[in-house]
């Protein structure tokens, strides 16, 4: 799963979940000049760049923090999402998975994934 889909379906999950403590999340638009997720598209016009590098950076590290957000709300109408991310190639991310799904009662059909992820090298 492409890094940007990801944050997309993190971004609408997080932002459909209550508050949680001080932090409140809001839906934007993808064509709103407040989408979270701007950057990372246009720095990825050109995929080879360094700004891209840099954007998907700062976008891996913003999905690690909201699967930690959606973890602590322990929403188990979230557990299909996370466990699609669990398979992206960004270490952080899987790792954050790792833990959102473990918060969410994993349930036998999560097995497999919990065993990759925890022998994942990240």
């Amino acid at each position: 799963m492409h890094l940007i889909a990801v944050a997309t379906l993190i971004v609408l999950v997080v932002a459909a979940a209550p508050a949680h403590g001080s932090r409140r999340f809001v839906a934007v638009a993808p064509s709103s000049e407040t989408d979270p997720l701007a950057p990372a598209r246009t720095a990825c016009a050109q995929p080879s760049s360094q700004a891209c590098r840099d954007a998907k950076e700062a976008l891996s590290e913003q999905v690690a923090s909201d699967l930690m957000v959606v973890a602590s709300g322990r929403d188990r109408r979230y557990h299909d999402v996370v466990r699609q991310v669990a398979d992206v190639p960004y270490p952080r991310v899987r790792a954050a998975a790792a833990a959102a799904l473990g918060a969410l009662t994993p349930g036998p059909a999560d097995t497999d994934t919990l065993k990759r992820l925890l022998n994942d090298p990240a």
